[in-house]
């Protein structure tokens, strides 16, 4: 399959890929969304256009979710989804869109699982000075976009289980902050990892 896409999803999304996503939208257990009702839930929901859009790292479908349906009620049942579409679960991203309502779902279908995709090169990384005082690149979301954030006047707690993270992304941060020449480190290392 093309881009590590399966064929279901290519026909899907040439055929009116809509039909497979309600289908599995129905079998999530989504209170209203049944499949005994299948057919009414694809009369209520209104599938934007351009319908199934293909991205530079998978494929994007955005729809009006029907009555009394939210984004939230499916954002958490991505991992049903994800056996539902019977795809891997780091492939299935379902979210809001905080400029629409809530029953506003988008969902991007990445073509590798995130932890095997590459992440691209780090804007910072050319090392030239930068302003704390405007928004830095600092990580990338579902889609491989960079996210950025302002971090003068940020208050910041990073949180997670071992292994997550945190110390990465400190040390990240921190080269980052260090790129401001007006800016003094004080470090303080807890843990006494040498991260």
């Amino acid at each position: 399959a093309a881009y590590g896409a399966p064929a279901s999803l290519r026909v899907a999304a040439i055929f009116g890929g809509d039909w497979l996503l309600v289908d599995a939208l129905c079998r999530i257990g989504i209170p209203g969304m049944t499949v005994a009702n299948a057919e009414r839930v694809h009369e209520e929901t209104r599938v934007k256009a351009p319908g199934v859009a293909t991205t530079q790292h998978g494929y994007v479908m955005e729809m009006e979710l029907q009555p009394g349906v939210t984004a939230a009620m499916v954002v958490g049942k991505r991992a049903e989804l994800a056996g539902a579409l019977r795809r891997d679960l780091g492939c299935i991203w379902p979210s809001g869109n905080e400029e629409r309502h809530p029953g506003y779902l988008r969902l991007f279908f990445s073509h590798k699982p995130m932890n095997k995709a590459r992440q691209p090169a780090w804007p910072l990384m050319n090392a030239r000075p930068v302003d704390i005082f405007e928004p830095l690149p600092l990580f990338t979301d579902e889609e491989l976009r960079w996210v950025s954030l302002t971090i003068a006047g940020t208050h910041t707690a990073v949180g997670g289980a071992s292994g997550f993270g945190k110390s990465v992304w400190l040390r990240q941060l921190s080269c980052a902050i260090a790129l401001d020449p007006r800016v003094r480190l004080v470090i303080f290392d807890g843990k006494r990892s040498g991260d």
